[in-house]
């Protein structure tokens, strides 16, 4: 909707103003966020980093259930974990938030981070993308000193399941934009926290810095 409080105008225009996400955040969000796993079926494992397809008789399915294992990448040398499955594509969605200021707020965006795998069946001389990954900035809280939250966001669809993504993110009520959602808090994102975080003084000399308490980063206005 329309920012019509003095408020909402300002936060509009200061979002506006806020840099995209970098790609030091994406690579943070690869290598911290998703799961590295190796996939058998039978001696034939394949790499959920770049689909890489080799073969390794040195444990069998049994041994991997039982006793876990790990292997590296012959190709792109990543430590994984083997997992005992015939899957031959994998795809996963987890949120990165990233803590900033601007002006007097403290800023927490959420990222939601999609990785993309696919099987190479040991075409080395493939050209095609087997995997990839894509980022989208759905939810920005803007927390004033007193606690006031205010919320840009993407819209969702009707059942509020998920975000769309060729849309804008624009002032949203604080708990969804539909008097009957019984979903809570649509906003409150429980996401890996980038670890090169931004504070505004009121946070910082409560002691908050380098380590969180057990609780969301949404949650953090209210030690003001």
């Amino acid at each position: 909707m329309k920012p019509r409080t003095k408020l909402e105008k300002r936060v509009t225009g200061l979002s506006g103003k806020l840099s995209a996400v970098t790609e030091v955040q994406k690579e943070w969000a690869k290598e911290h966020i998703f799961t590295h796993e190796a996939y058998r079926c039978k001696d034939e494992l394949w790499c959920s980093e770049c689909g890489g397809t080799w073969i390794d008789t040195s444990n069998s399915e049994l041994g991997t259930t039982l006793l876990g294992d790990t292997t590296e990448c012959p190709y792109c040398h990543h430590k994984l974990d083997v997992k005992v499955s015939r899957k031959r594509k994998v795809e996963e969605e987890k949120y990165m938030s990233i803590l900033q200021t601007a002006g007097e707020f403290q800023i927490i965006r959420h990222i939601l981070c999609c990785k993309y795998a696919r099987k190479r069946n040991f075409d080395l001389n493939s050209r095609q993308d087997y995997i990839h990954y894509a980022f989208f900035e759905v939810v920005q809280e803007w927390i004033t000193v007193e606690g006031k939250r205010t919320i840009m966001a993407k819209p969702m669809n009707m059942g509020s399941s998920g975000w769309i993504y060729s849309e804008p993110l624009s002032i949203k009520g604080e708990y969804g934009s539909y008097s009957w959602n019984y979903r809570g808090d649509l906003y409150a994102i429980w996401g890996w926290i980038y670890p090169r975080k931004k504070l505004i003084p009121e946070l910082r000399k409560r002691g908050i810095g380098k380590r969180f308490p057990d609780v969301p980063p949404q949650n953090l206005y209210e030690t003001f």
